[in-house]
């Protein structure tokens, strides 16, 4: 998902959020072990990618024009804050 494609592609941009959105809310742990393998394989810290990710979906929110996609993806962006905070 580069930012290449955010920019020049908005909807194809809108669909791997949904994709990426859907695998966090059904499968927490498999997103845990996707951003890891991504961290490993980009030699960044696993903080750095999840930062990075979370920049590009907030920015992108507004590019999900149906409804029911922009409901998953804010769903899927609030399970990412920490529940103690």
């Amino acid at each position: 998902m580069g930012e290449k494609i955010g920019r020049r592609y908005p909807v194809v941009m809108s669909t791997y959020l949904g994709i990426m959105g859907r695998i966090l809310l059904q499968n927490a742990g498999f997103f845990s072990l996707l951003l890891s393998q991504m961290a490993c394989e980009l030699g960044q810290e696993l903080d750095q990618i999840l930062g990075n990710l979370i920049e590009m979906w907030v920015d992108r929110m507004d590019n999900i024009t149906q409804p029911e996609r922009r409901k998953l993806s804010a769903l899927a962006l609030l399970s990412l804050l920490p529940s103690l905070n």
